[in-house]
């Protein structure tokens, strides 16, 4: 809890209010109801690894000033090296994955190759785990490749799609320029396949069109966040509207 107390720290330190956390099977999610830059969203991520790179540091200088607490402190250190070097790496669900779909702009290609990662990494980690038992058995090393395997297999597409929505860049980057566009998409479009055109340096305007091209009515970009992270991103705009 205290990796996710950081990102919640984070997210109001960057001005936003993080109102809550949902926790998942292979851990937990911060979710504040907010639109923030790309900027931010690095910020936040990064910000749970770091607070337990801080807690091993804090504990190895501890230790280095009284010796004799090394074995009552050693499990607490192990834990948070293993917490920071885990969540860093670039797999779906962990925060190494955020950190990737902040500096990407395809955020929908970035989460594909991120997912990929993740079931590589997890299957690694688990045979690594059950080749343990002929030497030192590592339960730990295959329960976390399970809860990567879960989030990265497993997971809804729902939750793939809002774990996008929740960093697409909704705020925008006027002080170089934002450019207004519109993009016409056909009414039978699935509404997360929009996720693709958001960035900071545009205002986008999606206008939905019939078979014939003529024009039915117009999204925001709001418009398409609040659909995908209350209703089912796989809709078909035509069921929609």
């Amino acid at each position: 809890m205290l990796h996710e107390a950081a990102h919640a720290f984070a997210g109001r330190y960057c001005g936003y209010e993080m109102k809550k956390i949902v926790l998942m099977p292979y851990g937990a999610m911060i979710y504040g109801g907010e639109k923030f830059r790309d900027k931010e969203g690095l910020k936040i991520a990064i910000a749970g690894p770091l607070s337990s790179g801080l807690c091993a540091l804090l504990t190895l200088s501890v230790c280095w000033i009284v010796p004799e607490l090394y074995d009552s402190l050693s499990d607490f250190l192990s834990a948070n090296i293993m917490l920071l070097v885990l969540n860093l790496l670039p797999c779906f669900p962990l925060d190494g994955a955020r950190i990737v779909l902040a500096l990407f702009t395809n955020k929908m290609k970035a989460l594909f190759i991120l997912k990929i990662l993740g079931i590589l990494v997890s299957v690694i980690m688990i045979a690594f785990g059950i080749a343990s038992f002929w030497f030192v058995p590592n339960i730990t090393l295959i329960s976390t490749g399970a809860f990567i395997l879960i989030g990265a297999l497993f997971g809804s597409k729902k939750e793939e799609y809002y774990f996008v929505a929740s960093k697409m860049s909704y705020a925008k980057d006027y002080v170089h320029g934002v450019t207004e566009r519109c993009i016409n998409v056909s009414i039978e479009m699935r509404v997360y396949i929009l996720l693709r055109y958001v960035s900071d340096k545009y205002i986008t305007t999606f206008k939905i069109v019939d078979k014939s091209g003529t024009s039915i009515m117009d999204f925001s970009e709001v418009d398409v966040q609040n659909f995908i992270l209350k209703s089912n991103p796989s809709t078909k705009i035509s069921e929609i509207i």
